[in-house]
């Protein structure tokens, strides 16, 4: 049945290229985007990667860049239907996002390089900075809509919102070692005794028994071997790894809350509280380290991420101490 579905493909693509020879820009897209549509339907990824990228990506066709995100997604193992009708369920109202990593492929992740994480990025990245955007400017959810319609806009930043959710999930049982109960092993990292504000640091603030953290305390924290070697140690941490962390939370951050009222029904209301949980740690984040929302918390792009800390990693170990290890605990 399979090597059926792909002869039929191929005849279809080739029919495709022989009819679109004079066809407009336009109508070149949209047989693309039929065809890609067809071999995600067969779970032939590559192909529909290969069709959608074969012309130069347009900065303001917004379903264009909708199946292209589609088919990364697809490449990696990303099925709305599974996500919306099971997956979607697993988040419950603990405020935190350990519900993520219990999601049907957050276990599938098996090295920090693995396609199911670059896959996924680049579906998020197609609309992150969709519209012609720069990988060193703001992907603004203001920006976009400078670009798209109102029904062009809800469609990718909706699609946007199911593919953070999946990367969290992977993101923080992989570097987390989530255990069955979608708990993290000890810490994400290993951390040094970074220096706050007012004469303060990590271990006093720890040390006070106020902020809990789950399985990282103020006694495993600065422990040899307690966070995850791919993530680095004092001394050598992995900005870019931190920063991919760090930049799914703010761009969920930033587009959900722009989302709730497009959505109907209850299927978000557990993701929803957890807008009010972000808030309440970055205020009280930058309380401690004044600046850590200009360095990072406030920061939406990847490349920028790495230029503002990649001499100087307190403002990084801040956010992943006081925001990262308490939604994941």
């Amino acid at each position: 049945m399979r090597k059926f579905i792909d002869m039929h493909i191929r005849a279809f693509v080739f029919i495709f290229f022989l009819i679109s020879c004079g066809d407009t820009d336009e109508q070149v897209r949209k047989n693309l985007m039929v065809s890609a549509n067809i071999a995600m339907g067969s779970g032939d990824c590559d192909k529909a990667i290969e069709l959608m990228t074969s012309i130069d990506k347009p900065s303001d066709d917004g379903e264009f860049l909708k199946i292209l995100a589609l088919s990364y997604a697809c490449k990696a193992k990303f099925n709305v239907t599974k996500f919306l009708t099971d997956d979607l369920q697993r988040f419950d109202d603990s405020g935190t996002f350990n519900g993520t990593t219990l999601f049907s492929t957050s276990d599938d992740v098996i090295s920090a390089d693995d396609e199911d994480f670059t896959y996924l990025q680049l579906a998020m990245d197609t609309i992150l900075y969709a519209g012609g955007l720069e990988t060193d400017e703001e992907p603004t959810s203001t920006k976009r809509g400078e670009i798209f319609s109102d029904d062009e806009l809800n469609e990718l930043e909706m699609l946007l919102v199911y593919l953070q959710l999946i990367s969290m999930g992977r993101f923080f049982h992989y570097y987390g070692d989530a255990n069955t109960d979608g708990e993290k092993t000890g810490c994400l990292i290993q951390y040094e005794n970074v220096s706050l504000d007012n004469g303060s640091s990590f271990g006093v603030v720890l040390g006070t028994g106020a902020v809990d953290l789950g399985s990282c305390t103020a006694v495993n924290y600065t422990s040899a071997g307690i966070g995850h070697e791919d993530l680095g140690a004092p001394g050598s941490f992995n900005i870019k790894r931190l920063c991919h962390g760090a930049m799914i939370i703010n761009n969920f951050f930033h587009v959900f809350p722009s989302l709730l009222a497009r959505i109907s029904g209850a299927d978000f209301d557990n993701v929803a509280s957890m807008e009010n949980v972000l808030r309440l740690i970055t205020q009280f984040m930058e309380t401690q380290k004044a600046g850590v929302s200009d360095k990072v918390s406030n920061v939406l792009s990847q490349a920028r991420c790495e230029t503002l800390n990649k001499d100087d990693d307190d403002f990084l170990q801040v956010y992943y101490l006081f925001l990262m290890e308490k939604v994941f605990l």
